[in-house]
């Protein structure tokens, strides 16, 4: 991989309707940090993907036949990343993008251009 220079910033596309989700910015150096923001401009706070799994557990057990699927993939996910920040993402249309630190990062990185789609 490419180190990248010292700040990236990205417009974040939605993967499922291609919309702009977030803006995120991406600084390398003196310290590894993402910075992302709503198009609304707030500030989407990274959270701990083991804090957030007890919480999608929760919402399983409480989840209709028609949200269970979406609460599994989900889950699944927090359960492959217990150690990362993870994102929410959201677009304007109310999909909803679950992402870690590093995924968001290594896209930001390896994909040029302006926009990007964190899947």
């Amino acid at each position: 991989m490419v180190l990248p220079r010292r700040r990236i910033t990205k417009q974040l596309l939605c993967p499922v309707c291609g919309d702009v989700m977030a803006t995120a910015v991406y600084t390398r150096f003196p310290w590894n940090s993402l910075v992302v923001t709503s198009m609304d401009g707030y500030r989407i706070m990274g959270i701990a993907a083991g804090r957030e799994l007890r919480h999608s557990e929760e919402r399983l057990e409480q989840a209709t036949e028609i949200e269970r699927r979406g609460a599994e993939a989900r889950l699944a996910f927090l359960r492959e990343h217990p150690l990362e920040v993870v994102y929410d993402l959201r677009c304007r249309t109310g999909h909803s993008t679950l992402r870690s630190m590093p995924q968001i990062v290594r896209t930001m990185v390896e994909f040029p251009g302006q926009w990007i789609s964190p899947s």
